[in-house]
């Protein structure tokens, strides 16, 4: 009773929720009391105090409450300042605008927030009403830390500089189990108000979701979504072009991944060729901006402009056409090609010119038209001299390759956490050496780029020519394609892998939901990419032995009742692999329970742990069942696990 009057305290606009919350504790105040005891207060009438505090509720006293019904940032805010622990779930949306109760508070202490998100002001505000050792944990739209315009990052970088953030929750991909109604996907981040010590690190949990979290309501955070960084990473992330870019590449890129990340990271990039329409920057012979905004119905007629469009064609964003190379008879013609648009529309026609290449925001539909198109803002167009045609062909088949997409994957904002879409910046921050460059003395890349451009010509060719089918024209093309483009970029058979899975696999599996049936990293294994999966790991085990007598070779058994699989490698003299035994399956329940045991539980979550244990000349493997586990990705990343383990394990014999 002391502690509900006393020691916990709460706030919010709306008086239904702040009765809700006092019935909450109501409910559990009385939950640790026996029946007896229930019946003793029942005589006595009355005894459950009054605990919301609202001003402007009549017959409701201020006084006494511990409850408030009232504005965070109010003045007259009753809210201690001192308290041991803050948690909350702010509203979220740009309502902190000019004239609010939060912008006047962030004016009197001289802090802002990007595009007025009333939750970045509770972030400010919150470590005001915490004790020295106090902390706050907030749930919070995933935006505050991913989101990349200028007041964004100006507003992480003193965020993360000025607090120490203990740890960072990504819940982006639970959005559809645990926030559906919610419009952007939750992160949750504890921390506190004290500037972080040089040394301080962040713990940071980015779980997939699974089947489970529908069926159990409980988050499964496997080791591999579980990382643990120097929080300075996180500034000089802040800090960086490409910022900010941390959160996304610790969320789904593997050790590996985050490697060729790097590599790929290190070439030049489209930026340095292309200019955006607001820069002055004429050394860059490219533009690239998006398509014009039709007049609406909203709009002030008195403020249009009147565009002259180059030609009468045009393109709908939806069209089916927009892949690989655009023909004129796929347009629309339009009445006129004269057409009036709203005042902030884009004005600048020479993005409709040719040669020019057109990418949909989702970054899905990417074609290349080497005639005269317009088409609206969903689109943008990427527009060169016509000295530059085979490259921007070349661009083209690039922007849908594999790698491409890779990398967009993997350090763009939205794809793979909200929406399927690439902002400009992002689509520029793309790695895209030029041929005939530094790099390319002997002309290499001068060849594919040459291939690419016949290639994509002559599919242009069939197609108008009706000889094949346009659908078998294309599919033809991207598999020759792709092979050029990891060469172009110099990418090795095992980083083909990675990319292959992230496109095949990860790109569809995303913020699941229950509409969708067939969610490739979690649907269960099967025979034959278990078999792969041990094949690819015995082979990169064996690669880095070459002259070894002995070799690696394995085998898996699998429970479907337990959900696990076990993968048992054993180094010997004979090649081969590795046969079964029922007595792995009795080992299984064996492992499993020491893995239940390692294993972290609270009422929501549960923190697993992989299990490997040598045995003389063989080491056995814990595995859960779904597909990203075994995937190519997965074998080599194991790989690298299991080597670093051999040689901490002779470090340890050494000393």
């Amino acid at each position: 009773m002391d502690l509900m009057q006393s020691g916990i305290f709460g706030i919010d606009s709306d008086p239904t929720a702040c009765r809700i919350a006092a019935f909450s504790l109501y409910l559990a105040y009385l939950d640790q009391l026996s029946p007896r005891d229930i019946q003793a207060l029942q005589a006595k009438g009355r005894v459950l105090p009054s605990l919301i505090a609202d001003p402007a509720a009549t017959g409701i006293k201020p006084q006494g409450g511990t409850l408030w019904c009232g504005d965070f940032f109010a003045t007259d805010c009753s809210c201690p300042c001192d308290v041991d622990l803050v948690v909350g779930n702010p509203p979220w949306g740009s309502i902190a605008g000019e004239g609010t109760l939060a912008a006047i508070w962030l004016a009197q202490n001289g802090l802002s927030v990007p595009d007025g998100q009333i939750a970045a002001a509770f972030i400010w505000k919150a470590p005001r009403h915490i004790s020295s050792n106090g902390r706050v944990c907030l749930v919070l739209p995933h935006g505050i830390l991913f989101n990349h315009s200028d007041a964004a990052i100006d507003f992480q970088r003193s965020f993360i500089q000025t607090h120490s953030v203990e740890r960072v929750l990504n819940l982006t991909d639970f959005q559809s189990f645990l926030f559906s109604k919610a419009r952007h996907p939750a992160l949750v981040i504890a921390y506190r108000a004290q500037k972080p010590a040089p040394e301080h690190c962040i713990t940071y949990w980015a779980p997939k979701a699974d089947w489970k979290a529908l069926k159990v309501e409980i988050i499964t955070i496997s080791e591999n979504d579980r990382s643990r960084f120097p929080q300075r990473a996180v500034v000089d992330d802040l800090h960086s072009p490409d910022a900010p870019q941390i959160w996304k590449r610790m969320s789904w890129a593997t050790p590996r991944d985050r490697r060729l990340l790097d590599r790929l990271s290190d070439y030049p990039r489209l930026r340095d060729r292309v200019r955006q329409a607001r820069e002055a920057d004429f050394d860059k012979t490219w533009l690239i901006a998006e398509g014009f905004q039709p007049l609406g119905p909203n709009d002030d007629p008195k403020r249009a402009k009147v565009l002259s469009l180059p030609s009468d064609l045009f393109i709908p964003a939806n069209s089916p056409h927009l892949d690989l190379f655009l023909l004129p008879e796929d347009c629309i013609r339009l009445d006129t090609p004269e057409v009036k648009v709203r005042a902030r529309s884009n004005k600048r026609t020479e993005i409709f010119h040719s040669p020019h290449v057109i990418v949909a925001k989702g970054f899905g539909r990417i074609a290349f038209a080497d005639f005269p198109v317009s088409f609206q803002h969903a689109l943008r167009g990427i527009t060169g001299p016509a000295a530059d045609r085979d490259l921007l062909i070349f661009l083209t088949a690039y922007l849908q390759s594999a790698v491409a997409q890779y990398f967009q994957f993997h350090t763009s904002s939205n794809w793979g956490v909200s929406r399927n879409e690439v902002h400009v910046e992002e689509l520029l921050r793309l790695p895209f050496p030029l041929p005939n460059g530094a790099e390319d003395s002997s002309g290499f890349r001068s060849s594919i780029v040459a291939k690419v451009v016949q290639i994509v010509e002559l599919a242009a060719q069939q197609a108008a020519n009706s000889v094949l089918g346009r659908e078998e024209v294309k599919r033809q093309v991207h598999a020759h394609v792709e092979e050029l483009m990891y060469d172009y970029f110099d990418v090795i058979p095992s980083e083909q892998i990675l990319i292959r899975d992230t496109v095949e696999m990860l790109a569809g599996s995303f913020r699941p939901g229950t509409r969708r049936q067939v969610i490739p990293a979690i649907a269960p294994t099967t025979v034959d990419a278990r078999r792969m999966y041990v094949e690819r790991l015995c082979e990169t085990l064996n690669g880095w032995s070459r002259h070894g007598a002995a070799q690696v070779r394995g085998a898996s058994t699998v429970s479907e009742d337990m959900g696990l699989g076990l993968v048992t490698l054993e180094k010997a003299p004979a090649p081969g692999s590795l046969p079964g035994s029922p007595a792995d399956l009795d080992l299984l329940v064996v492992l499993d329970k020491v893995r239940d045991a390692a294993m972290m539980r609270t009422n929501s979550f549960e923190l697993t742990r992989g299990i490997k244990v040598f045995d003389g000349p063989r080491l056995y493997i814990v595995k859960p069942l779904e597909y990203r586990f075994w995937s190519g990705t997965a074998a080599l990343n194991d790989a690298d696990d299991i080597a670093g383990s051999i040689l901490l394990q002779s470090e340890a014999r050494l000393h």
